[in-house]
């Protein structure tokens, strides 16, 4: 079962995500004095509050479905151990989502667009600037861009959730702190990122240090295959999907692996729960192994070469399905007490269907399949108990018990979604249609009939296994009207 988001559309999830980021890592991000750094934090936190007050009040399908886009890009960044004496090599992997891109119609029916990417590294710390990060007075020392076409076979395709322009930039660069500016251009039009300056630190693998974490995507794999692909969304992995730690490991001492829930709510953003542990055992590790990155395809891919390399790796399985949608942190402890490594990610269910973007929609939403008493008594009580009676009804109905993804309830929410892009009217939402009310509760039609007699309405019969449906068009605007049953 999907654990409802608290804030009803990912922009701001992702910005709070990375807030809570930033304010649980032990680090200094920026030069700045401690007293301003608390009150920027604060801040931040009350605006956010203020946001998710805004947030859950009651809203509408629609202003959900206006809202429910993927942010513009999702960029990772990882550091791999340098190879045959050479420096450390940056890994950068991104993913520009298809819904943000200006398709063009080409002569064969086909839709294309144009992406480029500039990543410019500087060295040093970040410098502030009122509330933004600067690259002002640092110098320049690397720059690299990245430019590729976007293509789709269909209008629908373009506006898909789930497709992304995918790409990568590498570079070799020396141990040390720097910091980098990102900038989209989309057909030759420059693209506001909102804060495009970052912070990167190259570790020393000479020596013994931290433990690095890279999550690779491979549902179905077996350990240590000759290539795997790395999972480039941010902070982010798919929900639903188990993935792979790939960790490499400083040394040759004990390490285990522990995934804490982190509870990110407007009233508790400390609140930690364990979900998972495992101690690293000889099985999972390969000593001597290169790891080497290199674009496949669109695809950021891992090349694993063992015997070839003096790195000691772990390939640890993350059992990515069993966890809700939630945020959190992935530590590496040593002898089981000494902190030797984090990294956050998210679950992040992509073509989320509109309605579970907000719970008092959801329950809304169930007016098809429940009757009114029923969502009467769901609509009772606080957040927390509206949700467990959420929980409640669909766990019943959940065909996949022992997952956290509920295909059932997924299904149905989605056919929402489709009833609403394909069947509203400037009247009447899709959803609210007598082709729409058919649609969700008995699915797509084994076969449409369409005829046009003359001097009279169109028709549409949708013919289904047990019965069929007659609609006919009254105004010539998609609005179709039951009329019978076959």
């Amino acid at each position: 079962m999907i654990e409802l988001p608290i804030i009803d559309f990912r922009q701001v999830r992702y910005i709070k995500t990375q807030l809570f980021i930033l304010t649980h890592q032990k680090i200094n991000l920026f030069t700045v004095s401690s007293n301003l750094f608390k009150f920027t934090i604060v801040l931040a936190v009350l605006c956010i509050f203020v946001v998710d007050l805004q947030a859950q009040r009651r809203m509408s399908y629609p202003e959900l479905a206006a809202r429910s886009r993927n942010p513009l890009l999702y960029l990772d960044q990882n550091v791999l151990p340098p190879t045959d004496g050479d420096s450390p090599r940056l890994v950068m992997g991104f993913r520009i989502a298809y819904e943000h891109l200006a398709f063009r119609k080409a002569d064969d029916g086909t839709y294309f667009s144009d992406a480029s990417i500039g990543i410019e590294l500087f060295e040093g710390e970040p410098r502030r600037r009122g509330r933004q990060l600067s690259v002002e007075g640092l110098i320049p020392v690397k720059r690299s861009f990245w430019r590729k076409k976007a293509e789709a076979s269909s209008y629908e395709e373009t506006k898909k959730a789930t497709n992304f322009l995918n790409g990568s930039l590498q570079m070799e660069l020396e141990p040390g702190v720097y910091t980098y500016a990102v900038s989209i251009d989309i057909d030759g039009t420059r693209r506001n990122l909102g804060n495009t300056v970052r912070r990167l630190v190259v570790p020393d693998f000479k020596e013994p240090g931290k433990a690095q974490v890279y999550y690779l995507n491979t549902s179905g794999n077996d350990a240590w295959p000759a290539e795997v692909e790395l999972i480039s969304m941010g902070q982010s992995v798919n929900y639903a999907t188990d993935f792979t730690a790939l960790v490499q490991l400083p040394d040759g001492d004990a390490y285990s692996v522990i995934i804490d829930r982190m509870e990110i709510r407007s009233r508790d953003t400390t609140r930690v729960e364990t979900v998972f542990r495992t101690e690293i055992t000889e099985a999972m590790i390969a000593d001597n192994m290169l790891v080497k990155a290199s674009p496949d395809s669109g695809r950021l891919v891992f090349r694993l070469q063992p015997g070839e390399g003096r790195f000691r790796y772990a390939w640890v399985q993350i059992p990515n399905s069993q966890f809700p949608n939630a945020n959190y942190r992935l530590r590496i402890l040593k002898n089981d007490r000494d902190p030797a490594g984090e990294r956050f990610f998210r679950n992040l269910w992509l073509d989320m269907p509109v309605s579970l973007l907000n719970l008092d929609t959801a329950i809304e939403m169930l007016r098809f399949i429940a009757d009114r008493d029923q969502i009467r008594e769901m609509r009772r009580g606080s957040d927390a108990e509206k949700e467990q009676k959420f929980r409640a009804f669909w766990d019943k109905r959940n065909p996949t018990p022992d997952t956290e993804y509920n295909e059932l309830m997924a299904e149905y929410y989605r056919r929402i979604d489709y009833s609403f892009e394909n069947f509203s009217t400037p009247n009447v939402p899709g959803y609210d249609s007598d082709q729409g009310k058919i649609y969700i509760t008995h699915g797509e039609p084994v076969r449409i009939r369409r005829s046009f007699p003359v001097n009279e309405p169109a028709r549409e019969v949708w013919e289904y296994p047990e019965q069929s449906f007659v609609f006919v068009a009254r105004t010539g605007f998609g609005d179709f009207e039951l009329v019978g049953r076959q």
